[in-house]
């Protein structure tokens, strides 16, 4: 939805001949775009030899940078100017090379390479400027604000002239919230990532007044308040600390963990009294010019650090690997939660993700560590360190639990409890909860289907409900009594939540359907596929049984001919499936893909695709939260029960009374899901990229469900009619490219232009004739290779609008981040 509220309001802007010939941000995305498909066919031939799609876009990414300083004198654009487009369009880039660390890292040192070497008289500027994140969320945000900025002038000129103002104030709604959620980031803020942004957005925005009275006129459903104090006409100060208050609030009985427990001798305890006694030596900034990184060498705890980390990496092989009976990678973990608590409280906090990722890097070149992700906050590496290092001594904990003494038992109960509930709180917690997800996962790898140890445990420390720990039914205050009356009870029944609409009236064959898959069956071969999900048994009782039941109606849909209707039937096999996996766990917003139990069963339908079924599949990828699931089986029962619920509608007098309710729900899940689901062309045709469960028929939008509940105007307020998503016309891509190229054609036409390539040309056509004579062999070659800037120029966009209009052709609506920026420009 995001996605299409951006794209519409620029593939409007697009259409606008001023913003095509007037907008450098705009042009130069154009040219950088342009030159990922080169025009020079030895470019071209050199970097489609590129096997890996990322060295592919940096062959072509090098060879493009060798046309920035024409560009920058072609259209008169300061070179600071030019390069700050080019680092935001760096950002852009990185949609097309996912979340790999490796792959991100390399990105990043390669484009600041090719940068410092074609601008060597601006390196400091532009290592100052381009921001090394390896959150690649942060890095879009950042670019969708300054695009936005660089708009602005020209979405308030379309909005004065009242065009399309509603997908324009969409727009502008949509960047007010993520202003706002970018203050939230407590981390990100912390490191001043988004300072220059927010810097320009204050200066657009300095004159409040003005602006507050432009959009309450213009747009006003927009909430102005996220961004603007009306009463004393500023930006709002919005309080970056909040989300650090919500955090530290959630886990302030960290900073208690009870006292008295001697684990002196772990393992890990040991390796890090090592690691501090290697870096007992005094270190100063002199020493650090091994690092290339200027925060590094001008910063004192930095640099302090650096020195020892790379005194501990010629150590590591013989004083740490050698020494220790670790893996290479619990080796490497036990130094990384060391060096957070070094870290943590450095005053530089903009540059600790940087440094964390250096450091790896030094181990990894040397080939002791494997690369790593830091993503997660600053604030979090303090609770990060404690589960880790829990679980770590867990085992010498459980030793000190079989001491007689029942005091010194009690000590070690409640600090197994207080982690308990450190983790539980983790788990469940709404904000921050990704960044704590190695460490959850190093918890579960513990305790998750080991039954014995966690029996063991309630054994040694009853009345804390440990090994409900897995479970909705885990408390943080029970007694033994009540754990083996109430909580095992409740345990034993479950609950199930319910939705809080209903489809209004199923199809009777879509439900004969599901009671059919739900249906046991006592084919013991059937199990045989299952037991690997018996040891879940425990955190999710009657996964086992669900899971035959999967196999069961998978074999027989394999057996069905490949026709639509096997197709539908697996569409709904599947959201059956989710549905009752929804029931396991109970949290709507769980992204269950991460749990093991969901592993083992994604594995069972895929062993099942790839030995029953030939030629189409039936996968379930299992991906999204149980929220979406959810919402996404009610548009899809909705969708199959269209005709019956229209019928049971019309036979009710009171139908609004009753049913305005849902058909509002409904509408709302259809305006939430419609932009990624219906891709619209000019024709009115669609193409639907969610066939499973949403479907971009007119006949199906839920408003004609409301027109059958004739309600009364007051309804009517609260319900939004929502159509499809706009489609792109060619007649706008045609306008945009003649748009540029009269633009190109008019800076070619000016006089002085027109003398100087007379006069060069002239003076080419003797050299020609020269370099003919003496070098006849050489002629054809050197004639191919050197043009004028003119010709060069337009055989450039000639070529890639032929492509463009290819391309165009075949589908309108196009997402924009897939494909090439459309240049405007008006042929002669």
């Amino acid at each position: 939805m995001n996605r299409n509220v951006v794209d519409s309001a620029i593939s409007l802007l697009q259409g606008d001949g001023q913003f095509g010939k007037k907008c450098k941000l705009y042009i130069f995305y154009s040219l950088y775009d342009m030159n990922m498909n080169p025009w020079n066919t030895d470019v071209r031939v050199k970097c489609n030899l590129k096997s890996d799609k990322l060295y592919k876009m940096l062959c072509q990414i090098e060879q493009s940078l060798k046309y920035i300083r024409e560009y920058i004198t072609l259209f008169d654009v300061d070179i600071k100017m030019a390069l700050d487009y080019l680092i935001y369009w760096f950002y852009g880039q990185l949609n097309e090379i996912g979340n790999n660390v490796n792959n991100i890292n390399l990105f990043h040192n390669k484009v600041t390479k090719y940068m410092n070497d074609e601008f060597p008289e601006l390196q400091d500027y532009l290592n100052k400027k381009y921001i090394k994140s390896y959150n690649i969320k942060v890095l879009q945000n950042k670019k969708k604000l300054y695009d936005f900025l660089n708009y602005y002038i020209y979405i308030k000129d379309m909005l004065s002239k009242g065009r399309n103002n509603q997908d324009y104030c969409n727009y502008i709604g949509y960047i007010f919230k993520l202003y706002k959620e970018i203050h939230d980031d407590y981390n990100s803020m912390n490191s001043g990532w988004y300072d220059d942004e927010i810097e320009l957005f204050k200066t657009k925005f300095s004159d409040v007044d003005k602006e507050i009275n432009l959009l309450e006129e213009k747009c006003p459903h927009i909430n102005l308040n996220l961004i603007f104090d009306k009463n004393n006409k500023s930006i709002r100060l919005i309080e970056q600390e909040k989300s650090k208050e919500k955090v530290e609030k959630t886990f302030e009985s960290i900073k208690t963990i009870p006292q008295g427990i001697s684990l002196e001798n772990t393992t890990l305890n040991k390796f890090y009294s090592k690691l501090e006694e290697s870096i007992q030596e005094r270190y100063t900034i002199e020493g650090c010019n091994s690092s290339n990184e200027n925060y590094i060498k001008n910063d004192k705890d930095f640099c302090a650090m650096w020195e020892k980390m790379n005194k501990i990496l010629g150590e590591w092989k013989e004083k740490f690997v050698k020494s220790y009976d670790l893996s290479r990678n619990k080796s490497c973990d036990y130094l990384n939660y060391w060096l957070y608590e070094k870290v943590k409280k450095f005053e530089d906090t903009s540059n600790i993700i940087p440094f964390l990722y250096k450091v790896r890097e030094l181990f990894f070149k040397n080939k002791f560590c494997n690369s790593k992700r830091y993503d997660f906050r600053i604030d979090q590496m303090e609770n990060k360190k404690f589960l880790f290092d829990f679980v770590e001594n867990f085992d010498d904990i459980m030793v000190k639990l079989n001491v007689t003494d029942i005091n010194e038992k009690e000590k070690y109960c409640k600090y197994v409890k207080f982690f308990f509930d450190v983790y539980k709180k983790m788990e469940t917690s709404t904000n921050g909860s990704k960044g704590y997800k190695e460490e959850m996962n190093h918890f579960q790898t513990k305790f998750l289907g080991n039954i014995n140890v966690l029996n063991n445990l309630n054994i040694k420390c009853p009345g804390k409900c440990l090994k409900f720990i897995f479970t909705d039914e885990y408390t943080n205050f029970c007694t033994s009594e009540q754990e083996s009356r109430d909580v095992v009870q409740r345990h034993q029944t479950g609950c199930t939540n319910k939705d809080n609409f209903e489809v209004i009236s199923i199809d009777s064959t879509l439900e004969n359907l599901y009671d059919e898959l739900n249906k046991k069956d006592t084919i013991d071969n059937y199990k045989y596929y299952c037991t690997e999900l018996e040891k879940h048994e425990c955190t999710h009782p009657g996964v086992t049984t669900l899971c035959t039941k999967a196999v069961k109606n998978l074999i027989h849909l394999s057996l069905m001919p490949q026709n639509e209707e096997r197709d539908e039937r697996c569409f709904t096999l599947k959201h059956w499936l989710y549905q009752e996996i929804r029931k396991k766990f109970h949290r709507n917003t769980t992204n269950a893909s991460y749990e093991p139990v969901i592993t083992k069963l994604k594995d069972v339908v895929l062993r099942i695709n790839n030995t029953h079924f030939s030629g189409k599949p039936c996968y379930c990828s299992f991906d999204g939260t149980l929220n979406e699931w959810k919402e996404q089986k009610y548009l899809h029962d909705y969708f199959k029960s269209f005709d019956s619920i229209e019928s049971f509608i019309n036979k009710d007098q009171d139908a609004c009374i009753k049913h305005f309710g849902s058909v509002n729900y409904t509408n709302k899940l259809y305006e939430k899901y419609i932009g990624e689901c219906c891709y619209c062309f000019k024709s009115g045709h669609c193409k639907e990229w969610c066939p499973d469960y949403f479907k971009c028929e007119d006949t199906l939008n839920p408003y004609n469900l409301y027109l059958k509940l004739k309600c009364t105007e007051e309804h009517a307020k609260d319900f939004t009619i929502v159509d499809k998503p706009i489609s792109i016309d060619n007649h706008v891509i045609t306008t945009t490219r003649n748009s540029l190229l009269l633009a190109y054609q008019n800076k070619l036409q000016d006089p002085f232009y027109s003398t100087v390539l007379y006069a060069f040309g002239t003076l080419g056509i003797f050299m020609i004739f020269f370099v003919f004579y003496k070098f006849t062999p050489f002629g054809s070659l050197f004639h191919r290779k050197k043009h004028n800037n003119r010709e060069r120029m337009q055989n450039f966009i000639s070529e890639y609008y032929g492509e463009l209009t290819a391309d165009e052709s075949g589908h309108e609506n196009v997402n924009r981040n897939r494909r090439k920026i459309q240049l405007a420009y008006n042929s002669a």
